[in-house]
């Protein structure tokens, strides 16, 4: 989280790497045998968190600290590509059990946007990833943060992060749309879902219930 804010924000990192670094397991599909079927289900959970540390962790390297393209790709295009494709086998994964939970969906999105958006590695990214990391914007506002008129909103600090994260791309394409050209449909979309963000930055802050109630 303090990498992604000091990314997000443009200031220098407070923590060092040496103080966070974790070794995460590197094998995440072995076979649970003979194991009581709620612990199985429990270790699967926790190996599908694993996994999605692992992608987030290598889009951050690769990304925003320089780090070399893993072994296997071939070059940039290549990597992005096949990143792209774990995101939604990880995604996919939990169809296995039935419906794909919300916060799974937000997890691969987030991946998704710090794989396309401008980064230090391609500070001008090409219109095509210009236009994933748009739509995802797009998708992450329009699913997140539509805002109640009446009653208003109770945002956790995720929900407000990634709703910062997204309206950074949509108001970089909006503010360049002569340049980008990314078509009019993109520039109406990315218009509509900031015009959800307003609210939440325009009407004056409102206590919690609990607050309330003290």
């Amino acid at each position: 989280m303090e990498r992604m804010i000091s990314i997000a924000s443009g200031c220098p990192f407070a923590i060092s790497d040496e103080h966070i670094t974790t070794q995460v397991p590197s094998d995440t599909s072995s076979t649970l045998v003979g194991i009581e079927h709620r612990a199985a289900g429990a270790i699967e959970h926790f190996s599908r968190h694993v996994r999605l540390c692992q992608i987030l962790s290598e889009i951050h390297g690769v990304q925003f600290f320089d780090q070399a393209l893993p072994c296997g790709a071939s070059n940039y295009t290549d990597w992005m590509q096949s990143t792209e494709r774990s995101v939604q086998d990880w995604q996919d994964w939990f169809a296995i059990d039935g419906s794909i939970p919300g916060w799974a969906v937000r997890a691969a999105d987030r991946c998704r946007l710090l794989l396309y958006r401008p980064c230090s590695r391609n500070i001008a990214p090409d219109g095509s990833c210009l236009r994933k990391a748009c739509e995802v914007a797009i998708r992450m506002i329009n699913r997140d943060c539509t805002v109640d008129q009446a009653d208003g909103l109770l945002l956790t600090f995720q929900d407000v992060f990634d709703a910062f994260q997204a309206s950074m791309i949509l108001i970089y394409v909006v503010g360049n749309a002569n340049t980008l050209e990314l078509g009019s449909a993109i520039d109406l979309q990315a218009h509509q879902a900031l015009e959800l963000l307003y609210p939440l930055f325009v009407s004056p802050a409102r206590p919690s219930p609990s607050m309330q109630n003290d």
